[in-house]
């Protein structure tokens, strides 16, 4: 594991093109400074033939090639149920905390056809494709 910061835009073409030659996969977290590069960082790896797993599916929409991540809409929902919960008199501290339980795959075929990756058909049945409606 290499962990690589930064914390603009410049940051990311100054650091990222080396640390590319010394990795096998780049993990990109949610955040708005690396969300603003998606561009620019699945350009480098992809260039560099280093595969982008996203936390997000905002980064595989960009070309990154992999995702697992949250499904906003499911989150928004729940979010919803317990608002509906404090509105109703419970506190919000009394709310039992939850994750997402099931995280949405979310693969982009021309990034894995562009990098030679083929991914397992039990993986394809549970992904959504970039690009697929």
């Amino acid at each position: 594991v290499k962990e690589i910061g930064v914390t603009n835009l410049s940051d990311v073409n100054a650091v990222l093109p080396t640390a590319l030659e010394e990795i096998d996969v780049l993990y990109t977290p949610t955040d708005n400074t690396i969300a603003s590069a998606y561009s620019l960082i699945v350009k480098l790896a992809t260039d560099a033939k280093v595969p982008v797993f996203c936390a997000e599916d905002a980064g595989v929409t960009a070309g990154g090639l992999i995702s697992a991540g949250l499904d906003y809409y499911t989150l928004g929902r729940e979010t919803g149920l317990m608002a509906i919960e404090v509105m109703k008199g419970t506190k919000p501290t009394d709310l039992a905390i939850s994750t997402q339980k099931n995280p949405v795959i979310v693969i982009n075929p021309d990034t894995a056809k562009a990098l030679g990756i083929t991914f397992p058909s039990d993986v394809l049945e549970i992904a959504k494709l970039v690009g697929e409606k």
